[in-house]
């Protein structure tokens, strides 16, 4: 959907299920997963936060404890709203799980979202998808600023204030940090090199703790990733693959049988496949067979198709895998 057609669809959500009837100001959204979206708003003086998953799962981390957005309930006392469309259709963004939140700390939930959005783009680049040019220099850059204010290294503090200046003038940010925000911590130090400071030490611990807790969200959504994972497994299903052969005329040609196992139940993702029919005749004579011992009785022949010994591949998969899978 257009940007015009998900806020009409959001100012809707809102003011029927949660009952906000006030003038609502729309931020620009963030996805912080392939999946996931987060949609900023205002209304009657307050920040709200509307997560979107296509299913319900993390909805961006926002439900945990970390004290800086508070989960609303729906006008009939649910915490997450299903939205779907009468004829079964997919909209990205409208159709869905949402959950929305009330920001009670402004200046954390930023620092979350903004971290959550450089993560998912590190995912892309490192996963293969569209090049971002995601940069990661702020630790580098930190590293030698404090060591050159240890040893009262004037020149190298300017040297460094100098490239964050063509940084920030080139709108280069870190993964995790502004630009801006380091520049302003170089100078801090540089300052405190002369006999006044323009900054006091309260500023400069402000600012500090300001990078080191967005350097720390790197390796806090790592740890919070690992444990929703571990408590949110999902469906997980068997994948089957086998080849079999054929001797035509002295040529051997072979065919990829792929078949997904669920207990006793048998699908073919590859829906066209002129085995499918064979398969699925011969799974529902051997009501044995299961994803647990698949593996030892895929069938031998399948009409002048032979089994090629070796050739059995099983695998446990996410179910939300297959429809990325190129079978």
């Amino acid at each position: 959907p257009t940007d015009e057609e998900l806020i009409q669809a959001h100012n809707v959500f809102v003011a029927s299920y949660f009952g906000i009837t006030d003038t609502i100001t729309w931020e620009p959204y963030t996805q912080t997963n392939p999946d996931s979206f987060v949609y900023v708003f205002t209304a009657n003086n307050q920040r709200y936060a509307l997560a979107y998953d296509d299913y319900p799962s993390s909805f961006s981390d926002l439900g945990s404890s970390r004290g800086f957005a508070k989960a609303l309930r729906t006008k009939e006392g649910g915490l997450v709203l299903n939205i779907q469309k009468r004829d079964e259709s997919f909209s990205m963004g409208v159709v869905g799980a949402f959950m929305l939140f009330l920001i009670t700390d402004d200046e954390a939930f930023d620092d979350h979202l903004y971290a959550a959005k450089k993560s998912y783009e590190k995912w892309r680049e490192e996963s293969g998808g569209v090049e971002i040019n995601t940069n990661y220099y702020a630790r580098d850059i930190l590293q030698l600023a404090e060591t050159a204010a240890e040893n009262h290294d004037m020149d190298a503090l300017y040297s460094l204030q100098n490239i964050m200046e063509m940084l920030v003038s080139n709108e280069i940010d870190d993964a995790f940090i502004t630009a801006q925000l380091l520049e302003q911590y170089i100078k801090i130090l540089l300052d405190a090199e002369f006999d006044y400071e323009f900054s006091s030490p309260e500023e400069k611990q402000s600012v500090g703790d300001k990078i080191y807790k967005a350097l720390s969200q790197e390796s806090q959504l790592t740890i919070d990733s690992q444990k929703y994972t571990a408590k949110n497994l999902g469906d997980t299903v068997t994948l089957v693959s086998a080849l079999y052969g054929r001797d035509e005329n002295g040529v051997t040609s072979g065919l990829t049988a792929s078949v997904v196992v669920k207990g006793r139940t048998f699908e073919y993702p590859l829906s066209s496949h002129p085995l499918n029919s064979r398969l699925d005749d011969y799974f529902s004579k051997n009501e044995f067979i299961s994803d647990v011992n698949v593996v030892r009785h895929m069938p031998e022949s399948l009409d002048d198709y032979k089994l090629l010994a070796g050739t059995v591949e099983v695998q446990k998969i996410f179910r939300r895998e297959l429809p990325y899978l190129n079978f």
